[in-house]
Parts: C-alpha cells; sequence; structure tokens
C-alpha cells in the first residue's frame, strides 16, 4: 500500500486515502519510538527507557484523544459511532463497485 500512487485511478485515490488513515499513523508511532530512544535526556540509560515509555504513552493518549474527539464531533452531527465505520467502508466499497462495473461494461463492448 505503500506504492498507491503507481495505481490507476481511481484506484490510487482509494489506497491513498487507506493509506494515510492506517499507515501514516502507525510508521509516526515508530518515528517517535525510534527518536525519543536515540535521544540522551540524561546519563542513566534506564532513565532514558523510562522516558522513552512515557513520551509513547503520552502519545497514544494524544491518539486515543483525538479519536474521541472526532467521535464526539460526528455525534455533534448526530451520527455519532456509527458514522465512524461507514466512513471507512465508503472508499473499499467504491472500489469493489468500480472495478466489477468497468467489468461489466468492458464485457459488453467487447468485439470479439
Amino acid at each position: 500500500m505503500t506504492n498507491w500512487e503507481l495505481l490507476d485511478a481511481p484506484y490510487n485515490y482509494i489506497a491513498g486515502f487507506y493509506n494515510y488513515i492506517i499507515l501514516v499513523p502507525i510508521n509516526a508511532g515508530g518515528d517517535i519510538v525510534n527518536w525519543l530512544s536515540i535521544q540522551s535526556f540524561t546519563n542513566y540509560p534506564n532513565v532514558n527507557i523510562i522516558i522513552t515509555v512515557l513520551g509513547v504513552l503520552v502519545c497514544m493518549a494524544l491518539v486515543i484523544g483525538m479519536v474521541i474527539l472526532l467521535i464526539r464531533l460526528l455525534d455533534n452531527f448526530g451520527k455519532g459511532i456509527l458514522l465512524l465505520p461507514f466512513l471507512l467502508i465508503i472508499p473499499a466499497t467504491l472500489g469493489i463497485a468500480w472495478y466489477i462495473l468497468s467489468g461489466v461494461f468492458n464485457w459488453l463492448t467487447s468485439t470479439v
């Protein structure tokens, strides 16, 4: 999914959507862990490990807080938690429909 821009349209847009929704936050978490583990905050390695773990926990709390905020914002529209899975499934559903309908159209218009 990291080479989503090489796909044909509209599949590249769908793969790009899932890339930025799923992979970018996961990779950012790994980047944060790598950056915190490289830093020497103190001369004591064990204290640095504890600071790294606490930093990761703070980042996880921020991400969870942002998800809760998103759910509350969607709840203000009267949809709440029911809308969130629907928003995540829409691109895949459109991609499947595009694939099926383009196959049917190609079959109908073939001359062989």
